[in-house]
C-alpha cells in the first residue's frame, strides 16, 4: 500500500509540473528599471545583444526567449496546445521568476512584438512603455477588409507552420522570400541561407500568429505611451500593419528606421537612438527617476 502512495505522489508531482508554465531562457545585462525585450520568431535572443549593449547602461535589460526558438533549440516539439496566450503566460512567469515586480517597459519584434502586444493588453498595469517593431497583426488589415501585397501568402504559408509541422526546404524559402525581395536575389544565393536551413524548426508554432484575434477596445483603453517602429525598406504588409495600429492606439507615435524588416540586427545603432529618444521624452521626463538616472 505504501509502494501505491508512493507512485500516485510521484504521478501527481509530474503532472504538476508538466503543467507548468514554462519559464523562457533569459540574458539579463545591466540595472535599473527593466526593459524586457522579445525577439521575433526565428532568431534566439543573440538577435537584441547589440541593442542591449546600447541600452543596458540605463536600464536593466531582459532578452527573453520565444518559446518556438527555445523548443527547437532543445530539440523538443511544442506543445499541442502551443498559443500566443502560452508565450504571455511564459512572459509572466519569467518575470516571476527574476522577482520582477514593478512595471516594465516591454518591446517586440515581429512575431515578439506580438506576444508583447497581447502582454501588454492583458497587463496595462504592468507596463511603462511599449515599443512595437512591425508585429505581424494580420487581423487589423482585414477586419477593414484590406490585402496589402504580401499579406495573403504570408497568412497561408503561417497555417502550415504548426507546432508539430515537418518544416520543408520549400517552406524555409516561402517564408524567406514573403519578407524579402526574391526576385532580384534567389533567397537560397544569400549566405544566411544555410543557418535558416539549420534553423527550419524554428517556424513550428507560427500557425499561431494567422490565428490571433486582437482585441481593438483594449487597444483604445491602452494608456502607456507607445511606440511603433517600421522599416523603410520593409515589405508592404508590415508597413500598413503598423500605420494601422499607430492609428489605434490613443497614446502612439511612429518612427522609421532605415532597414528592412530584420530592424534589430540591421540598425541596431538607430534602434538604440530611437529607443532613448523616446524613452527619455515619454519616462525619464516625468521625473521618475526611469533607467537609475
Amino acid at each position: 500500500m505504501r509502494h501505491v502512495r508512493i507512485l500516485l505522489a510521484l504521478l501527481v508531482f509530474s503532472f504538476y509540473v508538466s503543467a507548468q508554465t514554462p519559464i523562457k531562457r533569459t540574458a539579463i545585462e545591466g540595472e535599473g528599471t527593466p526593459l524586457v525585450m522579445l525577439p521575433g520568431g526565428t532568431v534566439d535572443i543573440s538577435a537584441l545583444s547589440l541593442v542591449s549593449r546600447g541600452m543596458e547602461n540605463l536600464y536593466k535589460v531582459i532578452r527573453m526567449e520565444n518559446l518556438n526558438v527555445q523548443y527547437a533549440c532543445k530539440g523538443q516539439t511544442l506543445p499541442k496546445d502551443y498559443s500566443v496566450q502560452m508565450e504571455v503566460d511564459a512572459v509572466k512567469a519569467t518575470l516571476d521568476s527574476l522577482q520582477v515586480k514593478e512595471p516594465i517597459i516591454l518591446m517586440g519584434h515581429s512575431y515578439g512584438g506580438l506576444i508583447a502586444l497581447e502582454y501588454a493588453l492583458k497587463n496595462p498595469d504592468n507596463i511603462t512603455a511599449l515599443i512595437l517593431l512591425e508585429p505581424p497583426v494580420f487581423g487589423i488589415a482585414e477586419s477593414r477588409h484590406e490585402s496589402p501585397s504580401g499579406m495573403k501568402n504570408m497568412i497561408a504559408l503561417t497555417k502550415e507552420l504548426t507546432p508539430d509541422a515537418e518544416i520543408t526546404e520549400e517552406m524555409v524559402e516561402r517564408f524567406r522570400c514573403e519578407l524579402l525581395d526574391c526576385e532580384s536575389t534567389p533567397v537560397r544565393d544569400l549566405p544566411q541561407w544555410l543557418i535558416w536551413l539549420n534553423q527550419k524548426d524554428r517556424l513550428r508554432g507560427l500557425s499561431v500568429v494567422g490565428d490571433y484575434k486582437l482585441d481593438i477596445k483594449k487597444v483604445h483603453q491602452f494608456r502607456p505611451p507607445v511606440l511603433i517602429i517600421t522599416g523603410t525598406e520593409s515589405v508592404p504588409f508590415h508597413k500598413r500593419i503598423n500605420a494601422l495600429l499607430t492609428a489605434e492606439f490613443t497614446n502612439a507615435m511612429a518612427e522609421s528606421i532605415n532597414s528592412d524588416h530584420a530592424i534589430p540586427s540591421k540598425a541596431p545603432s538607430e534602434l538604440v537612438k530611437c529607443l532613448r529618444n523616446f524613452l527619455k521624452r515619454e519616462i525619464e521626463s516625468d521625473g521618475d527617476g526611469i533607467g537609475g538616472e
